[in-house]
């Protein structure tokens, strides 16, 4: 997103990284007239408040991990609990 952000304040800047570099731009999804008419605000479909009960699977493992150091959690630990989550195993 910084390239498009640098793109869109017309300021050319030097790429943070590959990814950025490598960015296609997103002239096409942006149009050039602001779209002022009013809209309808949907309803989430799914509760964005709930949480995960103390007894969901993995919810001791995750509590042991250490998540205030960046990538100090096990990788492997972490990717069976959000497999499990999301219904793949």
């Amino acid at each position: 997103m910084a390239r498009h952000e640098s793109d869109f304040r017309g300021q050319a800047q030097k790429p943070l990284s590959l990814y950025d570099a490598s960015a296609l731009p997103l002239y096409d999804a942006f149009g050039t007239v602001a779209d002022l008419r009013p809209y309808d605000v949907l309803a989430p479909a799914i509760d964005v408040k709930g949480v995960n009960a103390k007894v969901a699977y993995g919810a001791a493992a995750s509590a042991r991990m250490d998540w205030l150091v960046p990538d100090a959690v096990d990788e492997g630990a972490l990717n069976d609990i959000l497999a499990h989550a999301v219904g793949k195993r």
